[in-house]
């Protein structure tokens, strides 16, 4: 099984994990890029990094056991309301 895995590149579940640490490497990031930038480069990639990750939270939401989908819709609640607020704020910047 590793063979095929090896021949085929990464499996479903090591591609999730790369994608969530890339994910997470961008919110860390999107401040600094604001620095070095500006604050709507910055909310910009903070707002895809977010998207992605209530992407994906929702996507594992069907495959998660029924003790671990509450909190797992709570979180997702939280980083949706996050990445509402994100928008709103850079949808200012870029009409002011």
């Amino acid at each position: 099984m590793r063979d095929d895995r090896q021949r085929n590149g990464l499996s479903e579940e090591e591609r999730r994990r790369v994608l969530g640490c890339g994910f997470s490497a961008a919110v860390v990031a999107a401040p600094f890029i604001s620095l070095l930038y500006s604050q709507q480069v910055g909310l910009t990639v903070l707002a895809v990094a977010l998207g992605c990750t209530v992407f994906f939270a929702v996507d594992a939401y069907g495959q998660a056991a029924s003790s671990e989908r509450r909190r797992l819709l709570i979180l997702t609640l939280i980083n949706t309301a996050f990445l509402a607020a994100i928008v709103i704020v850079l949808i200012w910047l870029l009409l002011r």
